[in-house]
């Protein structure tokens, strides 16, 4: 690994993949299983070139194209989608260190100018025939920088959170207080959450993160983190109030 200098990084997702033409595409690949688990799913989930998909309204979506985000069956497709990618890579351009999951792929080498000559075969292959885009985050650069896949920053020697990735737990983490706090989540659902936070934090180097947020309390030391579950009896109230005007409201219209 130490003749290793630089790596190819798909750092986030395909620019389109979940606004390709994967309806049709995926169906005549994979009769059976794709259009038995795909009936009841809903149609509109396209989306229009250069959006997200919380800058999209459900009603501005279109039909027929791309495929649903945020459950199990965007992965399965993602990954059957993508095969053909993989096949290309592996059998086709002979690169040896390829890595892909779902829609984050990684590519090492110890030449620049060969990451160079695949990243466009590959972008190529894309276009032509997945109708995909590479994302506009996607580079070439020197292994020492870390390698960001999955949501981690890998080097060698350790793992760290990305730091994407940490902000959007902060954040989560303190909106889930705020929802505790006015009662708008149980303890267990709450927990929930909490501990799926732990998992992810316990594939990497989050001791001084973790403690932050959680605290340490151990029979030599106790540190208070700054997130703790805890109902609020005013925000209850108001929360019930709120709840309570809009209703009015609704039957009043």
């Amino acid at each position: 690994m130490k003749s290793i200098k630089h790596v190819f990084e798909q750092v986030t997702d395909y620019d389109n993949l979940y606004k390709a033409y994967l309806n049709a595409r995926l169906c005549k690949r994979y009769r059976y299983e794709v259009l038995r688990f795909s009936a009841h799913e809903e149609t509109n989930f396209g989306l229009p070139p250069g959006k997200s998909p919380g800058e999209v309204k459900k009603n501005e979506r279109v039909s027929n194209k791309g495929m649903p985000v945020g459950n199990l069956s965007s992965q399965m497709f993602a990954n059957l989608y993508l095969n053909e990618l993989d096949q290309h890579c592996k059998r086709t351009l002979k690169i040896h260190f390829y890595v892909r999951y779902m829609d984050d792929v990684i590519i090492l080498s110890d030449s620049k100018a060969q990451l160079n000559e695949w990243k466009a075969a590959i972008d190529d292959f894309l276009q032509t025939r997945l109708r995909l885009d590479l994302n506009n985050k996607t580079c070439i650069r020197p292994i020492t920088l870390g390698i960001e896949f999955c949501g981690y920053k890998i080097w060698p020697t350790h793992i760290k959170l990305r730091k994407s990735t940490a902000l959007k737990m902060k954040r989560r983490l303190k909106r889930l207080q705020e929802q505790y706090a006015r009662g708008e989540v149980t303890l267990e659902r709450a927990m929930q959450t909490v501990n799926s936070y732990m998992g992810i934090l316990k594939h990497c180097d989050s001791y001084q993160l973790k403690r932050a947020i959680f605290g340490e309390y151990t029979e030599t030391e106790r540190v208070d983190g700054w997130f703790y579950l805890q109902r609020d009896s005013e925000k209850i109230a108001q929360a019930q109030q709120e709840k309570l005007n809009q209703g009015n409201e609704s039957s009043g219209q």
